[in-house]
């Protein structure tokens, strides 16, 4: 046995083809060091830290090496000019076994992977993304619903159970057009919860074959020793479950539901080059790799952009400046999100989902990694963790810098293409745009409608577990990240701001009068009293002084319509009357100290500042104190010849009655039977209002004060 081991040991460590390459001496002669890494879910910080001593080619085992080159990407995973593309790593095994001789996508040898891919194109094109959108817009719609009631009852939400649900019955709808029903029970099933389990009982019997061989006596032996026999039923679970519903949705051919079984049934390449069995083992594989990868990302993004405020702060301007309705935020538009984006990409380098190595076997004439040659048949992958923390290619490599991905030149030296965490080539992943505009929908919904920060008291203590400086490094990867909770405090959105729509404004402005007047945009919560003296100081020591005010902030109850008196909400009682009156008033105060003499302030009611309206208290009463503010001030500097006159809107064309209609599911047009009664039979638009403004800052309405003027079709007439 001795002498067995030696000569092993001499013709591992003396004669063999990659003697030369840097690594620990045990992992040269031992597949033993890579197995247990990998067994124990150790797999990505243990080769990080192989690469930090020894570089950027490292020898993890005998016959692999491991690389963090960004170029390696390219030569390993994608199409290889001058020679064969490599194959996987017989070692490798997926979430999906083979089936009657037959495979999936993910298992298939080249020529099955080609045209199973070509048959699965188009269902994860563009064009059938459009179609998929109104199944994602419901599930998300579902999942807003649930964190809007837990807000409500002021409880820590634990956003990776509830990113988890949603991904599964998204999943469970695209492919077989069923949900898992997570989100409607609020809790996980056994099914989706056997997916997970799936991945770790694959890396273990990959860390069995790396030691003791494809296929051989002594795997299958270790396999039923090591491997415990719930194992076997997580997969059975899965597998049997996906089967049977995705013989349910074959025999439904001609149901009208947009899924992915609807376009391969649909599309002839589809429909003539992928059997029924390969069409189950592709619905099994998505599920396992549709799920718990994008519900993992969703998670860490969340942990770093509420760990840190200024990022937050201005993406959370840019999603709410860009829409003025939830019903906005689609397919076309979340794409026009640069800081989203950019947040995106950081979170999915600092915390790849797929952080596990994908192996693959270097072919005939051999590659090149680094600037080394790497002989045929030798094992290769890109260490994806190691490669997106480390300095060789990024600056400030553990920080969360999403200004990198937008140009910043402190950032001009990173190798952005060393992140890669949809792999690249012809087996990068076919799901990259789902899962793309998955995350973008479902992000972009949160924070349009949400406040967002961590957790800070008992339930908090999960943020350290995502700490990577601390526990965050214990964090497991069994070929996907095993995500712990995160816990945080979410509270409706309340500040009505328009940055976006602000910018819009001052370019249009300089434009429409060829740069001449100077205009100052400023950004603020009209509720914070401070912050409107503050931003009246800046405008008279910017212009001089100040000859006049229109006070137009407001907002709409969420509960427009919904709810009456007796079940008015506090908070939104709070929100309403803060802003459009308690905020106006700010607002008038700091104005009328520095207004010259002779000018005019306008204010904003509307008609329902004189009228009742059934299901609108909140803003009824915060309408009807606007008239009675705007005519107090009238009576108190009339003697200084100030107007004062409020405008009284009826139905404007603006995001806001849109956003308000949308909250009642519909939007009323002139003709339906529900139209108010309006004279001219038509909404209004903002330029007739903005016309009636000017005119009462003007000296033209010298006589006219402590009016409220309608401006309203003749609806109250």
């Amino acid at each position: 046995v001795l002498l067995t081991l030696l000569v092993l040991v001499v013709r591992r460590r003396v004669l063999h083809p990659l003697r030369s390459f840097p690594g620990p001496w045990l992992n040269s002669v031992s597949e033993i060091p890579a197995a247990y890494a990998l067994a124990t879910g150790a797999q990505h910080s243990y080769y990080r830290d192989l690469h930090a001593k020894y570089g950027s080619v490292v020898r993890v085992a005998p016959g692999e090496l491991s690389c963090i080159d960004a170029d390696a990407w390219e030569e390993i995973y994608g199409i290889r000019k001058g020679g064969a593309n490599m194959d996987k790593s017989p070692i490798f095994i997926g979430a999906v076994s083979p089936m009657d001789g037959q495979t999936g996508i993910s298992l298939a040898p080249d020529e099955v992977h080609s045209r199973q891919r070509r048959a699965l194109a188009y269902p994860f094109s563009n064009g059938a993304l459009l179609q998929q959108q109104e199944i994602l817009q419901r599930h998300v719609d579902k999942l807003m619903a649930a964190l809007r009631k837990m807000a409500a009852d002021r409880r820590p939400v634990d956003v990776s159970h509830s990113y988890t649900y949603t991904t599964f019955d998204v999943m469970g709808d695209l492919c077989f057009a069923e949900p898992f029903g997570c989100l409607d029970q609020g809790s996980a099933t056994e099914w989706s919860t056997s997916v997970s389990n799936v991945f770790m009982s694959a890396a273990w019997d990959q860390a069995i074959r790396r030691v003791a061989g494809v296929g051989t006596p002594l795997t299958r032996l270790l396999v039923r020793l090591l491997i415990p026999a719930k194992a076997a039923g997580w997969r059975k679970t899965h597998f049997s479950n996906s089967r049977e519903k995705t013989l349910r949705r074959l025999a439904d051919p001609d149901r009208d539901h947009r899924d992915l079984v609807y376009h391969i049934l649909r599309k002839n390449e589809s429909k003539r080059s992928l059997s029924e069995t390969e069409i189950i083992l592709n619905m099994v594989l998505l599920i396992s790799a549709g799920t718990e990868t994008t519900a993992t990302l969703l998670t860490g993004w969340t942990y770093y952009v509420c760990s840190h405020p200024e990022v937050y702060g201005t993406l959370a301007a840019e999603v709410r400046g860009r829409f003025a309705s939830s019903a906005d935020i689609r397919w076309e538009t979340v794409k026009e999100l640069p800081y989203l984006n950019a947040t995106i990409h950081e979170a999915l380098r600092l915390f790849p989902p797929a952080a596990g190595n994908l192996q693959r076997v270097v072919p005939a004439g051999g590659a090149t990694l680094d600037g080394r040659f790497v002989p045929a048949g030798t094992t290769v992958a890109v260490a994806p963790w190691a490669a997106s923390h480390s300095a060789l290619n990024y600056a400030e490599p553990d920080a969360f810098r999403p200004e990198r991905w937008l140009g910043d030149p402190r950032f001009a030296g990173d190798k952005l293409h060393a992140s890669q965490p949809f792999s690249l080539g012809p087996r990068g992943c076919i799901g990259k745009n789902l899962s793309y505009f998955e995350m973008r929908l479902i992000m972009s919904h949160l924070l349009w409608n949400f406040d967002l920060e961590l957790d800070g008291g008992v339930s908090g203590e999960s943020a350290r577990l995502w700490d990577m400086d601390g526990e965050g490094k214990k964090m497991k990867v069994y070929q996907t990240l095993f995500k712990p909770s995160l816990f945080v405090n979410l509270k409706e959105d309340t500040s009505g701001l328009s940055t976006e729509g602000l910018r819009q404004l001052q370019a249009r402005l300089l434009s429409d009068h060829n740069n001449s007047p100077e205009v100052l945009v400023t950004t603020l919560d009209v509720r914070n009293a401070e912050d409107v003296e503050a931003w009246v100081r800046q405008t008279v020591r910017r212009f001089g002084r100040l000859d006049g005010a229109a006070n137009l902030a407001g907002v709409f109850p969420k509960s427009l319509g919904l709810a009456g008196v007796s079940e008015q909400d506090p908070d939104e009682w709070d929100r309403v009357l803060g802003v459009n009156l308690t905020g106006l008033m700010h607002c008038m105060r700091a104005q009328l100290r520095v207004l010259s003499d002779n000018n005019s302030v306008v204010t904003a009611s509307s008609i329902a500042g004189s009228t009742g309206r059934r299901n609108n208290a909140s803003y009824t009463a915060s309408k009807h104190g606007v008239l009675g503010l705007t005519r107090t001030a009238a009576k108190e500097v009339g003697a200084r010849g100030i107007r004062v006159n409020a405008v009284c809107p009826g139905r404007i064309v603006t995001p806001m009655l849109h956003s308000a209609e949308d909250g009642l599911g519909t939007r009323v047009r002139p003709g339906d039977p529900t139209y108010p009664d309006i004279a001219l039979r038509r909404d209004g638009q903002p330029r007739e209002v903005a016309r009636l403004v000017a005119f009462l800052l003007s000296d033209e309405s010298s006589y006219i004060s402590g009016a409220d003027i309608s401006i309203d079709g003749g609806w109250r007439c």
